[in-house]
């Protein structure tokens, strides 16, 4: 399969597709193409991208997680919706390294940023927490179990 080796301006095959929707129709056929053959086979490419696009999803979510005033900020937007300026206000941190951490948090997809007048208004999504939390779920099983054995272990030292 060919695909199209235009410049930025178009395609010459036909000119009705502009540069901005070139590039986007490029992916998709190449990942019909490439997903072509049985529909075993393009099931299971599908879900090996689906879950590779998980795991990215995930990795920066837990990125995000990763740093005390990206945690601290996430808490602040949970109480209630906060302007930039009022998160910039409550930390010893000029307002760009803020909007760093705020980009950040909104490439996790852990806030929403809108304009409200001439204010920048952050809100928590916490649905997006979903998917780290269900990963650490599994994980819970383990330490549950640990705890309980400790818990008996303590109790019959005691007696």
């Amino acid at each position: 399969m060919q695909y199209s080796t235009t410049t930025p301006g178009g395609n010459p095959t036909n000119p009705k597709i502009g540069p901005q929707t070139q590039f986007h129709i490029q992916p998709f056929n190449y990942m019909v193409d490439t997903c072509s053959g049985s529909a075993y086979d393009s099931t299971k490419r599908l879900n090996v991208v689906m879950a590779k696009a998980a795991a990215k999803k995930l990795d920066r979510i837990f990125h995000a997680l990763s740093d005390g005033t990206r945690r601290a900020i996430l808490t602040e937007v949970s109480k209630r919706e906060r302007t930039v300026g009022e998160l910039a206000k409550s930390r010893p941190m000029s307002l760009a390294a803020v909007s760093k951490h705020l980009d950040v948090l909104e490439n996790a997809g852990l806030i929403d940023r809108k304009k409200v007048g001439s204010f920048r208004v952050v809100s928590l999504r916490a649905e997006s927490l979903k998917p780290a939390n269900e990963w650490l779920s599994y994980y819970n099983q383990f330490w549950s179990d640990k705890l309980d054995a400790l818990q008996a272990f303590v109790e019959k030292r005691k007696k």
